[in-house]
């Protein structure tokens, strides 16, 4: 009885969450570190990448949930596509910060979170058995590589 006082649904209720769970994506969007090509630099984007996976492994029904939604035109998943929107708008300043010639920020923002969430994605679902320092450091490999290498 105590539920129907906060909501009047189960939808009700994992709509509240999923914008809990939006809201703490958006706000670690906003502290991706400077991209620099240092040690140093990748070990910043690793810590990043490795907070990024604690939220998803914590949140993991709730985001399993609106990738699935996002498919269709539905609050949910529009919230999983505001979400993505921050973080590709991140990395997207991060990466003109660098001034990489013949790297596009906006297209290399766009793969580089689609890789990151959905490797979380297949983590989530089983489909990919790591440990969640050894995805945040092999993830941040990557991404350093593709931004800092030729």
């Amino acid at each position: 009885g105590t539920f129907y006082l906060y909501f009047a649904n189960k939808e009700e209720l994992f709509h509240a969450l999923a914008e809990s769970v939006a809201a703490q994506l958006e706000s670690l969007a906003v502290t991706l570190p400077p991209l620099t090509s240092s040690p140093g630099g990748l070990e910043s984007l690793a810590g990043w990448i490795e907070q990024l996976c604690a939220v998803y492994v914590g949140a993991g029904p709730i985001i399993s949930a609106w990738t699935e939604a996002e498919i269709v035109a539905s609050d949910v998943g529009r919230l999983g596509t505001n979400v993505h929107a921050a973080f590709t708008r991140a990395l997207i300043d991060r990466i003109r910060a660098i001034d990489r010639p013949g790297l596009d920020p906006a297209v290399a923002a766009i793969a580089l979170v689609a890789m990151i969430e959905r490797t979380n994605y297949y983590v989530l679902t089983g489909q990919v058995g790591v440990g969640d320092t050894e995805l945040a450091k092999t993830l941040a490999r990557i991404t350093h590589a593709a931004i800092f290498n030729d």
